[in-house]
Protein backbone atom coordinates (compact mmCIF):
# COMPACT_ATOMS: atom_id res chain seq x y z
CA UNK A 1 0.00 0.00 0.00
CA UNK A 2 2.88 1.99 0.61
CA UNK A 3 4.21 1.81 -2.65
CA UNK A 4 0.62 2.68 -4.20
CA UNK A 5 0.37 5.74 -2.10
CA UNK A 6 4.24 6.48 -3.16
CA UNK A 7 3.36 5.88 -7.13
CA UNK A 8 -0.01 8.28 -6.83
CA UNK A 9 1.81 11.12 -4.73
CA UNK A 10 4.53 11.37 -7.60
CA UNK A 11 1.87 10.64 -10.63
CA UNK A 12 -0.75 12.93 -8.99
CA UNK A 13 0.34 16.19 -8.35
CA UNK A 14 4.18 16.42 -9.66
CA UNK A 15 3.33 19.66 -11.79
CA UNK A 16 6.79 19.86 -12.70
CA UNK A 17 6.00 17.50 -15.87
CA UNK A 18 3.51 19.57 -17.35
CA UNK A 19 3.64 20.75 -20.65
CA UNK A 20 1.98 23.45 -22.70
CA UNK A 21 -0.02 21.19 -25.04
CA UNK A 22 -1.53 19.40 -22.11
CA UNK A 23 -2.10 22.06 -19.48
CA UNK A 24 -4.78 24.44 -21.10
CA UNK A 25 -7.47 25.23 -19.57
CA UNK A 26 -10.87 22.74 -20.47
CA UNK A 27 -13.65 24.59 -22.39
CA UNK A 28 -16.20 22.08 -22.13
CA UNK A 29 -18.43 22.64 -18.88
CA UNK A 30 -19.43 19.17 -18.05
CA UNK A 31 -16.02 18.23 -16.93
CA UNK A 32 -15.50 17.45 -13.45
CA UNK A 33 -16.35 15.09 -10.57
CA UNK A 34 -18.41 14.82 -7.55
CA UNK A 35 -16.82 13.54 -3.99
CA UNK A 36 -19.40 13.00 -0.99
CA UNK A 37 -21.90 15.69 -2.16
CA UNK A 38 -19.32 18.36 -3.10
CA UNK A 39 -18.73 19.13 -6.82
CA UNK A 40 -15.65 20.01 -8.45
CA UNK A 41 -15.37 21.58 -11.92
CA UNK A 42 -12.29 20.41 -14.01
CA UNK A 43 -10.32 23.60 -14.82
CA UNK A 44 -6.73 21.58 -16.05
CA UNK A 45 -6.29 17.69 -17.13
CA UNK A 46 -2.90 16.01 -18.21
CA UNK A 47 -2.05 12.26 -19.37
CA UNK A 48 1.35 11.00 -18.21
CA UNK A 49 2.06 8.37 -19.96
CA UNK A 50 4.75 6.35 -17.44
CA UNK A 51 5.88 3.58 -19.40
CA UNK A 52 4.41 0.95 -16.71
CA UNK A 53 1.11 2.27 -16.54
CA UNK A 54 -1.09 5.52 -18.13
CA UNK A 55 -2.30 8.19 -15.77
CA UNK A 56 -5.26 11.34 -16.75
CA UNK A 57 -5.06 13.71 -14.27
CA UNK A 58 -7.70 16.90 -13.47
CA UNK A 59 -7.75 19.19 -10.68
CA UNK A 60 -10.05 22.35 -9.98
CA UNK A 61 -7.57 24.90 -10.81
CA UNK A 62 -4.93 25.73 -12.28
CA UNK A 63 -2.00 26.24 -9.00
CA UNK A 64 -0.31 29.27 -8.33
CA UNK A 65 4.13 29.37 -8.43
CA UNK A 66 3.70 29.79 -5.05
CA UNK A 67 2.08 26.76 -4.55
CA UNK A 68 3.47 24.50 -6.79
CA UNK A 69 7.16 25.69 -5.12
CA UNK A 70 5.79 25.21 -1.91
CA UNK A 71 4.77 21.40 -2.44
CA UNK A 72 7.49 20.49 -5.29
CA UNK A 73 8.05 17.58 -2.70
CA UNK A 74 4.47 17.03 -1.48
CA UNK A 75 0.75 17.24 -2.61
CA UNK A 76 -0.32 20.47 -4.39
CA UNK A 77 -2.87 21.20 -2.14
CA UNK A 78 -5.55 21.31 -5.37
CA UNK A 79 -8.63 19.39 -5.88
CA UNK A 80 -7.69 16.64 -8.01
CA UNK A 81 -8.71 13.30 -9.67
CA UNK A 82 -6.18 10.83 -11.20
CA UNK A 83 -7.36 7.79 -13.39
CA UNK A 84 -4.71 5.32 -14.05
CA UNK A 85 -4.77 2.46 -16.56
CA UNK A 86 -2.17 -0.21 -17.61
CA UNK A 87 -1.90 1.33 -21.26
CA UNK A 88 -3.68 4.02 -22.96
CA UNK A 89 -7.15 2.96 -23.34
CA UNK A 90 -9.75 2.52 -26.22
CA UNK A 91 -13.57 2.70 -26.20
CA UNK A 92 -15.48 0.47 -23.73
CA UNK A 93 -16.07 -0.11 -20.06
CA UNK A 94 -13.50 -0.54 -17.88
CA UNK A 95 -13.86 -2.22 -14.17
CA UNK A 96 -12.89 -0.06 -11.54
CA UNK A 97 -10.62 -1.76 -9.04
CA UNK A 98 -8.03 -1.35 -6.31
CA UNK A 99 -4.55 -2.70 -6.51
CA UNK A 100 -1.10 -1.94 -4.55
CA UNK A 101 0.29 -1.23 -8.01
CA UNK A 102 -0.91 0.42 -11.30
CA UNK A 103 1.35 -1.58 -13.30
CA UNK A 104 -0.58 -5.03 -11.99
CA UNK A 105 -4.06 -3.06 -13.56
CA UNK A 106 -5.62 -5.80 -16.52
CA UNK A 107 -6.14 -4.30 -20.07
CA UNK A 108 -10.35 -3.55 -18.94
CA UNK A 109 -9.45 -2.17 -15.44
CA UNK A 110 -8.93 1.16 -14.41
CA UNK A 111 -7.79 2.38 -10.46
CA UNK A 112 -9.40 5.88 -9.30
CA UNK A 113 -6.84 7.91 -6.91
CA UNK A 114 -8.74 11.54 -5.23
CA UNK A 115 -7.45 14.19 -3.26
CA UNK A 116 -9.71 16.52 -1.22
CA UNK A 117 -7.84 19.55 0.13
CA UNK A 118 -11.11 20.74 1.79
CA UNK A 119 -11.30 17.49 3.76
CA UNK A 120 -7.13 17.23 3.82
CA UNK A 121 -7.21 13.38 2.51
CA UNK A 122 -7.23 11.38 -0.18
CA UNK A 123 -9.41 8.37 -1.29
CA UNK A 124 -8.69 5.25 -3.95
CA UNK A 125 -11.39 3.29 -5.75
CA UNK A 126 -12.48 0.08 -4.00
CA UNK A 127 -12.83 -3.46 -5.70
CA UNK A 128 -16.54 -3.01 -7.62
CA UNK A 129 -18.63 -4.12 -10.39
CA UNK A 130 -19.07 -0.70 -11.28
CA UNK A 131 -18.21 0.05 -15.43
CA UNK A 132 -16.62 3.28 -16.21
CA UNK A 133 -17.35 4.21 -20.11
CA UNK A 134 -14.31 5.35 -21.69
CA UNK A 135 -14.90 7.18 -25.10
CA UNK A 136 -12.59 9.06 -27.54
CA UNK A 137 -12.91 11.44 -29.95
CA UNK A 138 -10.02 12.86 -31.98
CA UNK A 139 -7.25 11.43 -29.96
CA UNK A 140 -9.01 12.88 -26.97
CA UNK A 141 -10.13 10.18 -24.17
CA UNK A 142 -12.64 11.12 -22.17
CA UNK A 143 -13.69 8.67 -19.13
CA UNK A 144 -17.26 8.61 -17.02
CA UNK A 145 -17.36 6.81 -13.70
CA UNK A 146 -21.06 6.90 -12.91
CA UNK A 147 -21.78 6.66 -8.99
CA UNK A 148 -19.03 4.68 -7.26
CA UNK A 149 -17.41 4.47 -3.35
CA UNK A 150 -13.80 5.60 -2.73
CA UNK A 151 -12.37 4.76 0.50
CA UNK A 152 -9.86 7.26 2.74
CA UNK A 153 -6.54 6.15 2.41
CA UNK A 154 -3.85 5.99 5.02
CA UNK A 155 -6.11 4.96 7.62
CA UNK A 156 -7.63 1.75 8.50
CA UNK A 157 -11.58 1.95 8.39
CA UNK A 158 -11.26 5.10 7.07
CA UNK A 159 -14.37 6.85 5.42
CA UNK A 160 -16.09 6.17 2.48
CA UNK A 161 -17.50 8.66 -0.17
CA UNK A 162 -19.62 8.77 -3.46
CA UNK A 163 -17.69 9.66 -6.33
CA UNK A 164 -18.46 10.14 -9.83
CA UNK A 165 -16.60 12.11 -12.81
CA UNK A 166 -16.32 13.53 -16.18
CA UNK A 167 -12.80 13.89 -16.98
CA UNK A 168 -11.73 15.09 -20.43
CA UNK A 169 -8.41 15.11 -21.85
CA UNK A 170 -7.42 18.37 -22.66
Amino acid sequence: MKKLLLILCVSLFTMSSCNKEGDSPNDQSSAGWTLGGSNFSQVLSRKIPSGVFVAYQAWDKIPTSAESAANSNSFVALNGVSVLFKSTPTAGKYKIVITPDPSMLNADELMISVEDKTRNKRYASTATSVLADVTVNGGKVTIKVPTTKVLQQGLLGGETLDFSCTLVEQ
